[in-house]
């Protein structure tokens, strides 16, 4: 009786390259991943047209540019859980399994390709979004803000690279759900009720919330947050408050996968 050469075997496994090619074929040829990425972009930048129209000219002119990419950030969110659920939805999980039977690689091939998605969308909406609203504001004669300053590249910068935390988290947690539906309230009820809370809350619960919320390190990266004001903190704390509630949605991901291999 012939045995499988264990060499051959192993080297018919397909690496963790090959995943990654492999889910960047199958995402981008999917019409619905290239029109989710416009709507992200049209929204984020309608938002800022809008908001840059209408103010007044008190508003800080930086503030007014990066709102729009924060909202167009949901629709990326959208998109990550969609990569991931779909695959459960469609019934192609098993697919996809039959040739990458190790699921530790296929959740790490799907995670890499929507933080790079959404970091590559997310520097496109800061910067586009930065350009029109300084645009506008020039163009009316209203307080604009360049890119020399260093203080701004910085805010527009982090603004980009931020994006890809909230569709990180939604497309851990689609691994989690196995629905797209449930992974997006979940990172919306993430993202907001320490917020709601804050509000609601007395003020040491509003300061530890705005804090340590997943989206609260973005204000002090950005250095929109000042020390002494609500939310603030160092650059190394928030850089870790970010990278340890990534760690945490990762980490599910993966634990509710790789079970199954045992």
């Amino acid at each position: 009786m012939a045995t499988a050469d264990p060499i051959q075997t192993a080297s018919a496994r397909p690496r963790l390259r090959d995943c990654l090619e492999g889910e960047i074929v199958k995402i981008l040829s999917a019409k619905s991943t290239g029109l989710t990425i416009a709507l992200s972009i049209g929204v984020a930048v309608f938002v800022t047209v809008l908001i840059t129209v209408f103010n007044d000219g008190s508003a800080d002119p930086l503030s007014l540019s990066l709102i729009g990419p924060f909202l167009g950030t949901w629709l990326l969110v959208v998109l990550a859980s969609n990569v991931v659920a779909t695959e459960y939805s469609t019934g192609m999980i098993q697919q996809s399994l039959a040739v990458t039977p190790r699921r530790g690689r296929l959740v790490t091939s799907k995670l890499l390709f929507v933080a790079a998605i959404s970091l590559l969308s997310g520097l496109v909406l800061s910067f586009l979004c930065y350009a029109v609203g300084q645009l506008i504001l020039s163009g009316t004669d209203r307080p604009s803000i360049g890119l020399g300053d260093v203080s701004t590249i910085r805010a527009v910068t982090v603004t980009g690279v931020f994006t890809l935390v909230y569709p990180l988290i939604a497309a851990s947690l689609a691994f989690v759900t196995r629905h797209a539906t449930g992974a997006v309230l979940l990172t919306l009820l993430i993202a907001f009720f320490p917020m709601v809370m804050a509000e609601l809350g007395s003020s040491v619960w509003a300061d530890i919330a705005v804090r340590l919320a997943p989206g609260g390190p973005m204000e002090s990266l950005t250095g929109q947050a000042q020390p002494g004001t609500v939310g603030y903190m160092e650059t190394g704390t928030a850089v870790g408050v970010t990278i340890g509630w990534l760690s945490l949605f990762i980490a599910a991901a993966f634990a509710s996968q790789l079970r199954r291999d045992e």
